[in-house]
């Protein structure tokens, strides 16, 4: 019995071809999962300079709301389903004849590099939480459209005004249902 144990090796060719295809395995998880990771952290960066220009100045729950604004387009079969192609997205402007970004900071030829040091921290930071966290700001689960309250666009009177947090205004479509199905 001790004899079968003993000479129970296995060759080493065998292992070395077990150790090639772990190998592989592995690098082709990692290699995803770098990916993946690489993808996130765009579309982190993407909602993180949305909250740091759309709301800089604004309470955190303002700033959330804005996030969760963005994510609800995400999760919307009206809008693409990327965080990055929702902020950059670009809507033909019929009255002005020409496209528009649906986020201001898109289009004002300003620069988009944040200046503001604890505000670009913080908005970093709640971009990770709500994109990796899934925290949203409960009070406008529903919206898909804000704008800041010193201006009031044509659109803002054929929606339904959920709330106001600080100086942004959310709303939603009319007839808009709490539980539809996210896009797939």
């Amino acid at each position: 019995m001790y004899n079968f144990f003993l000479s129970f090796e296995p060759s080493r060719r065998r292992l070395k071809g077990v150790c090639i295809l772990l190998s592989v395995a592995t690098l082709a998880m990692l290699l995803s999962y770098c990916v993946e990771l690489k993808h996130s952290n765009e579309e982190i960066l993407c909602l993180a300079l949305n909250i740091y220009h759309e709301g800089r100045g604004e309470p955190f729950a303002g700033r959330l709301g804005i996030a969760t604004v963005t994510m609800n387009r995400v999760a919307s079969k009206k809008f693409p389903n990327n965080v990055c192609q929702v902020v950059f997205q670009r809507r033909y402007h019929r009255k002005h004849g020409f496209y528009v970004g649906e986020f201001s900071w898109t289009q004002d030829q300003i620069s988009d590099t944040p200046k503001h040091d604890a505000s670009w921290t913080d908005a970093i930071n709640l971009a990770r939480n709500v994109y990796r966290n899934n925290l949203l700001n409960h009070d406008v689960k529903n919206a898909l459209f804000y704008h800041a309250t010193y201006i009031q666009p044509g659109w803002a009177n054929r929606m339904h005004k959920i709330t106001t947090i600080g100086q942004h205004a959310f709303y939603q479509n009319y007839g808009t249902v709490s539980n539809k199905p996210e896009k797939k």
